[in-house]
């Protein structure tokens, strides 16, 4: 979900047959006034919804949403113990999409249509409705890595990073915010 955006109802109407694994493309039908749309998941996506499309034979794969919200609040109990930290148990299951906008917002060279395409928006308003909770002006944070490899540099580049610089004795450096 915070890789395409989907919203819980329309996750658990795709069909089986809505994912084209040899492309690895996701089709989803939008619901409540979105478009539909075809997403190409990343690898590891991809692999980890085969493997969950192998466990779950059925038609419909996915479990309803108020299913899914109760394995949302699982998980956020688990891993707010984990780190010790009670905020997590804050997180709604909606902020899976509103994360999803924000990392294409970002990664568009902040293009509100990039994010109004991939969260399949009719109106441009409900898009900004989006972007609005982002906060501008605050410095982004990053996570910076090297590389020095071409191994290196492809599963950087396959995790999102972004090309910096290189440097000599250092080697290539890469981002992605945080």
């Amino acid at each position: 979900m915070a890789e395409t955006g989907v919203e819980g109802e329309e996750l658990h109407q795709t069909q089986r047959n809505q994912f084209e694994p040899t492309q690895n493309i996701l089709n989803i039908k939008g619901l409540k006034g979105h478009g539909d749309n075809n997403y190409k998941l990343k690898p590891p996506i991809a692999e980890m919804l085969k493997e969950y499309l192998l466990r779950n034979p059925q038609d419909y794969p996915f479990p309803r949403p108020k299913v899914m919200q109760h394995m949302w609040i699982t998980a956020r109990t688990k891993a707010s113990k984990l780190h010790n930290d009670p905020q997590l148990l804050k997180i709604p299951m909606k902020s899976l999409r509103n994360y999803s906008g924000a990392q294409v917002y970002f990664k568009s060279a902040n293009s509100p249509i990039a994010v109004l395409r991939h969260l399949r928006h009719k109106k441009l308003e409900t898009t900004m409705h989006y972007l609005q909770a982002i906060n501008l002006d605050e410095d982004p944070e990053y996570d910076t890595q090297t590389a020095q490899t071409k191994e290196d540099i492809l599963k950087l580049n396959n995790v999102g990073y972004t090309y910096i610089q290189s440097v000599e004795g250092i080697g290539h450096i890469y981002r992605k915010r945080k």
